[in-house]
């Protein structure tokens, strides 16, 4: 599903228009599919679908939602947030069909509300839609509040997306409605997937407008959100037939004595993927604390604290380019002087790979720290930032980052010719050719140790099955969101989660695309 931007939204609907679908048609269209979904999974015997109409295009859509719901037998009523003119249509169609009309702007309406949502199946938002800047008005505030404080008992449904929240900038009132589903109208607009309006939209769902094909306005839009069904087409092909060579070798970097599993976590991610083999280039005291317990890998153990280390890990690096597969370095690898020209000599042996090459965790640090790493890059490489990693390579704060995440993920993937893999909350994915795509994603089940090291991994392994390294980013991050989906599931609750759970979990989210 695209995300689009205020502006592109109302293109699209504008060039629907000139394409023959009037603006009336549009919102009848939204109207009986809104109606299709309430009346499927929220309507009940006796009572009633509250709307919450506003004086814009979405109170027009909210009531033609009702007017439909009506017709089909269900009850139903309307609270008006703003007066609307006596010969309003919408309005008038929803009286004809035996509508009830309650209006805010009386004094006594609050207190009437506040009763009425004892007797709703659920309370459709229809208040504020595209249109909507902050700051909210006091008194709507105090509503709006009152409404959220009834939200555990009343389902609250979302039309396009919650009233009290910017639809570009993300920036939300503190007493925007908390939707339980959103139902946003053909595309997810952009401040739906940013932080804090996200979290007051629950689940998001979309109904098209069944607009004519070939729109222009579409050629442009290159955001989207990662969905099961492009999962589905991008997994990689597994041949019955195949062997391990044929399904890619990921050689992994990375390790120290005082971040001792996290090479093995992203080697076992790399695995559950579907890759081949795994390499695992890593100090000694890393190899002998965790063969045992993965005993699958190819262990290459180094001194990486001395020159001759450093030289016999380019030479094994070197032998193992001679497979399919992809590289990733970083994980648990630690930072020091040594370190830094051992990366240094990686950048200079490997700029010519075609094989997909991973940067993560400290080999991100590192280059942060090399001034000429834009032009020493392999091709086909996958940058996994954090945003302290990423405001560390942008030489800009935290803050400006957080703020931006959309843009410095993009700006910097075509400026640098790299994938950007921005994690946190929604991470993002960005293409050297300006696509991105968004993991409609956040959880504190991810907020713990090992759980950067296993998306590399699933990164890496993806890869090195031959994804493109916009592809092999885009299926690491679903599967690894939903991992943690399912662990959290599992678990019944965020706080107990481990980055072994994610991994248990990895086969499970596999088998929701294959």
């Amino acid at each position: 599903m695209k995300i689009v931007t205020i502006n592109q939204m109302r293109q699209i609907e504008k060039e629907g228009f000139e394409a023959g679908i009037t603006y009336e048609e549009m919102i009848q269209t939204v109207g009986l599919k809104i109606a299709d979904i309430l009346e499927r999974d929220y309507c009940q015997p006796g009572n009633a679908v509250l709307g919450l109409i506003g004086k814009g295009n979405n109170g027009n859509d909210c009531l033609a939602a009702l007017t439909e719901l009506s017709k089909r037998g269900q009850r139903t009523m309307a609270f008006l947030f703003a007066n609307r003119s006596a010969d309003d249509s919408y309005l008038t169609q929803y009286l004809a069909q035996g509508g009830t009309v309650e209006s805010l702007v009386q004094d006594s309406a609050a207190q009437t509300l506040d009763k009425v949502l004892d007797d709703c199946a659920a309370v459709l938002d229809g208040v504020y839609g595209i249109g909507f800047h902050l700051p909210l008005d006091p008194a709507i505030k105090t509503i709006f509040g009152m409404i959220n404080q009834r939200s555990r008992s009343v389902p609250l449904i979302a039309l396009d997306c919650p009233s009290g929240m910017d639809c570009d900038s993300g920036k939300a009132d503190g007493n925007c409605l908390k939707a339980d589903l959103t139902i946003y109208i053909e595309a997810i607009k952009i401040g739906q997937v940013k932080l804090p309006a996200y979290l007051n939209c629950g689940t998001l769902t979309g109904i098209s407008l069944d607009l004519p094909k070939g729109l222009a306005v579409y050629s442009e839009i290159q955001r989207s959100i990662l969905e099961l069904k492009i999962m589905r087409e991008t997994l990689p092909e597994r041949s019955d037939t195949g062997h391990k060579g044929s399904f890619g070798a990921v050689t992994i970097i990375g390790g120290s004595e005082n971040y001792i599993g996290a090479a093995r976590m992203a080697g076992i991610a790399a695995f559950r993927s579907g890759c081949g083999f795994v390499n695992m280039i890593v100090p000694e005291i890393v190899r002998n604390l965790n063969a045992g317990g993965f005993s699958q890998a190819v262990w290459f153990p180094q001194d990486f604290s001395n020159p001759a280390g450093i030289e016999q890990c380019v030479a094994d690096l070197q032998n193992c380019m001679e497979r399919k597969g992809s590289f990733l370095i970083g994980p648990g690898l630690g930072q020091s002087w040594v370190l830094d020209n051992l990366l240094k000599q990686i950048l200079q042996t490997h700029k010519s790979s075609i094989k997909p090459v991973i940067f993560d965790a400290d080999a991100l640090n590192y280059l942060s720290r090399f001034p000429e790493w834009l032009t020493s890059l392999p091709d086909n490489t996958i940058l996994t930032p954090h945003s302290g990693e990423m405001a560390r390579l942008c030489d800009v704060s935290i803050d400006e980052i957080e703020a931006n995440r959309f843009k410095y993920a993009e700006e910097k993937a075509e400026n640098w010719q790299v994938v950007v893999v921005l994690k946190g909350p929604l991470t993002i994915i960005a293409a050297p050719t300006g696509e991105s795509a968004v993991m409609p994603y956040a959880s504190s089940a991810l907020a713990k140790a090992g759980s950067g090291d296993m998306l590399a991994g699933l990164i890496a392994g993806f890869a090195a099955q031959g994804a493109s390294p916009f592809d092999a980013a885009c299926l690491g991050v679903w599967v690894h969101a939903n991992a943690a989906r399912i662990a959290v599931e599992r678990l019944g609750q965020t706080y107990s989660l481990m980055a072994d759970d994610l991994i248990e979990a990895i086969s499970d989210a596999i088998r929701e695309i294959c």
